[in-house]
């Protein structure tokens, strides 16, 4: 029942399709065209569901995902498909919740936040051993990993990020609290803006326990091109948690960041 002209909601055929492929066990959900999702594709409690083709998924949801995936195993986003963001009040492209052994891209533009490496309050698991990789042209917060204390954002495997913060002070890859072990073996993160910081390691509480340790980049690009940008911020409360990370990085462009 989709129309693929990027101007009918095609939400809710999409959700048919994602739930039919669920009923079956697994399935490939495929795009050709462009589609317009207006409300969360939900993909829970699933395994081997792949979203896939050559389309285009433009977002019209506000202040959430616009496609969730929580409590599912092997499951995957193709690195052919395109997720236009437009810019939607504090909305996300892709939510991973309680996600194990899958296989995500986001690739797009204008993305308030990118990529959501969770275990929310409905996570029955951690989100863990996950491949993910990343290219956007413009973001706000491009990749945010947090868990909850009962579980975990930790053991994903990032092949790539590319990613440009656009405007307001945004960081570009964020370890909120519960997140470890996640290793990263390329990233480049561009700066416009001042107060705009590439990585930071525990935004959450300082002053408590947030479990932010061994999230490791084997190379990471800063680049800045205006003053007031800062690469790297680790924070650390009473019992430091920010521990036993390894980057190794290079710095770049026309304003070096901090």
């Amino acid at each position: 029942g989709a129309v693929g002209n990027g101007i009918a909601n095609d939400a809710p055929a999409v959700q048919l399709a994602v739930n039919a492929a669920i009923a079956a066990g697994g399935g490939t959900v495929w795009f050709a065209g462009t589609f317009l999702l207006n409300s969360t594709i939900q993909v829970y409690s699933a395994t081997n569901i792949r979203f896939d083709g050559p389309g285009t998924l433009t977002n019209g949801v506000s202040t959430a995902p616009m496609i969730r995936f929580r409590n599912s195993e092997y499951c995957s986003v193709s690195r052919t498909l395109t997720m236009i963001g437009n810019w939607v009040s504090a909305s996300i492209g892709l939510e991973l919740d309680g996600c194990l052994y899958g296989d995500f891209w986001i690739r797009g533009d204008s993305w308030p936040t990118g990529m959501n490496v969770i275990t929310s309050a409905s996570a029955t698991q951690n989100c863990a051993y996950n491949d993910l990789s990343l290219n956007i042209a413009n973001s706000v917060n491009p990749m945010v990993f947090k868990g909850t204390g009962t579980y975990f954002a930790s053991n994903n495997r990032i092949g790539s990020v590319q990613a440009g913060l656009a405007t307001g002070s945004g960081i570009g890859i964020n370890f909120v609290q519960y997140a470890d072990t996640n290793k990263f073996a390329w990233a480049s993160i561009s700066l416009g803006t001042s107060g705009q910081q590439a990585v930071v390691f525990n935004s959450g509480t300082p002053a408590s326990d947030v479990g932010v340790y061994e999230n490791d980049f084997s190379f990471l690009i800063l680049q800045g091109f205006t003053s007031g940008t800062v690469g790297i911020t680790a924070n650390t409360g009473s019992s430091p948690e920010v521990r036993h990370s390894f980057v190794r990085y290079r710095l770049a462009g026309s304003s070096l960041p901090t």
